[in-house]
């Protein structure tokens, strides 16, 4: 038997094993100690965990055959925001990490006003090949929320990379803006119905939440007026909102006080 396939059958056999001599008398109280829902919610958890193992294998699987067979695939690319910015220009950086077997034709940064723009929208091309590359978008409207990702083309077609925001004249990124989880966040999260968002608020400041789609519109802003400083919780019946990915933002006078993503589920 190769190495492999007694490294995936030994970590499946073992973390079996572990599950039945430590773990099922512990299971078991804790069981009977939980509600019905917290129980189900473990389950659908282990359930995920184990369809993601599943999944990561079956890709390492597929891309290895595909090199072995010769057969060009799409490339692998990633979007970073950089520091570098003004009221009206921002530098983004590119990563081509792998040409996918075929010399990579073009690359840049495809950008808009709205979530995952492709090349038929506004690009900024830079160069050939794989490493990476910085791009300077400038023309940029102050205030405006922009939406940029990498693309590269080989000769199997174009592939993009995670899409980034940010405000044109804010020097933060939203993934830096996401750092501060403990100053902004929202639960449950994916959401179906009633949600919780939870912040801070430093001072007695007039807080406004507003809620964005992937295609750039707002589908909901709340001016919440003055709140007292310290935590702060706003509960939302989100139910009538689309399936879909949403950018939830906190303004105070006019400035960005974070950005966060929520998935809406039925």
């Amino acid at each position: 038997m190769s190495s492999l396939k007694s490294a995936v059958r030994f970590s499946i056999i073992k973390d079996i094993r572990d599950l039945n001599r430590d773990g099922n008398s512990i299971l078991r109280d804790l069981i009977l100690k939980s509600s019905p829902s917290d129980v189900v919610e473990v389950v659908a958890t282990l359930m995920l965990s184990q369809f993601d193992q599943g999944d990561i294998i079956k890709r390492s699987v597929r891309e290895a055959y595909l090199i072995e067979k010769g057969v060009v695939r799409l490339p692998l690319v990633t979007t970073e925001f950089s520091s570098h910015n003004s009221a009206t220009s921002v530098t983004l950086n590119g990563y081509v990490h792998e040409d996918g077997g075929a010399d990579i034709t073009a690359r840049g940064m495809a950008w808009a006003t709205f979530y995952n723009p492709t090349t038929n929208d506004n690009t900024k091309p830079s160069g050939t090949g794989t490493g990476n590359f910085a791009v300077n978008l400038d023309g940029l409207t102050e205030g405006t929320t922009y939406y940029a990702r990498t693309y590269a083309t080989n000769s199997a077609g174009t592939a993009y990379g995670n899409c980034i925001y940010f405000t044109a004249g804010s020097s933060v990124s939203i993934s830096e803006i996401n750092q501060f989880a403990r100053e902004f966040n929202v639960y449950p999260n994916p959401a179906s119905g009633i949600t919780t968002f939870n912040f801070q608020v430093e001072s007695s400041e007039s807080i406004v939440l507003t809620i964005i789609n992937i295609k750039g519109q707002v589908v909901y802003k709340n001016h919440l007026g003055i709140l007292p400083p310290g935590e702060n919780n706003i509960e939302l019946d989100l139910s009538l909102l689309k399936e879909g990915m949403y950018i939830c933002q906190l303004q105070s006078d006019g400035k960005t006080k974070g950005k966060l993503k929520l998935l809406k589920t039925r």
